[in-house]
């Protein structure tokens, strides 16, 4: 984790360097008043990881790949999506036991928010959030006798509030990171199948669940406005 950080270090100042050139007016050039923006932003934190097949701790990483803003001067309204799926199979070498695991798992959010200047390049952004979470999980357990398939999913809903900071790059590319704080509230039902001996099924367990989820500068966006 620490070296894809200083890999994004490294391309930030790469850009950085080539934008010194790039004139930032003293007044604000990123939100001019009563004009209409659209924004679109990359979590890079994120698509490294993908890029180079590492699953992250997740507990801290922002889980939004990519962003849309819509703005009119300050305001703004923002959306986020993203998600992941994993699968991974493991036997016992000499052995007819085997396991699966499928992992899917959906995240959305949209919401107002409201930007502000600190200084020339830097900006401050404050929003709330609608969430949206989806996630499954599948085991499939072959122990040469019986095959158990085992699911456990949730669906969760809630709200929310971001904090963040950006730093215009050019006119147009800027960095920027965030804080979220998420409180969500829904289902979790969970289940077992038996293949051979059905009459050891389980009943369908359905609870209500609530969480809290927060990540603190989970991840840095490329952001591109046009």
């Amino acid at each position: 984790m620490r070296n894809l950080y200083l890999i994004l270090l490294m391309l930030s100042g790469a850009i950085l360097t080539q934008a010194q050139t790039t004139e930032v007016s003293n007044k604000r050039h990123i939100l001019p008043k009563g004009a209409w923006g659209v924004e679109v932003g990359l979590n890079a934190t994120s698509a490294l990881l993908l890029a180079v097949k590492k699953d992250p701790d997740s507990s801290n990483l922002n889980p939004y790949l990519l962003q849309l803003r819509l703005s009119k001067g300050r305001w703004g309204v923002h959306a986020g999506g993203g998600g992941k799926h994993n699968h991974s199979f493991n036997a016992v070498e000499g052995f007819a036991d085997s396991q699966t695991k499928n992992t899917d798992e959906l995240q959305f959010r949209v919401g107002p928010d409201y930007r502000a200047d600190l200084g020339k390049r830097f900006m401050a952004h404050v929003g709330l959030d609608y969430v949206l979470h989806y996630f499954k999980n599948k085991t499939i357990t072959d122990s040469g006798y019986d095959v158990i398939e085992a699911i456990d999913q949730q669906s969760l809903h809630g709200v929310g509030c971001t904090a963040g900071v950006s730093y215009q790059i050019t006119p147009r590319l800027a960095l920027m990171t965030e804080a979220n704080f998420q409180w969500l509230t829904g289902y979790r039902d969970s289940a077992r199948k038996f293949k051979n001996f059905p009459e050891l099924n389980d009943n369908l367990n359905n609870e209500k669940i609530s969480t809290v989820r927060k990540s603190v500068l989970g991840g840095v966006f490329l952001m591109w406005r046009f």
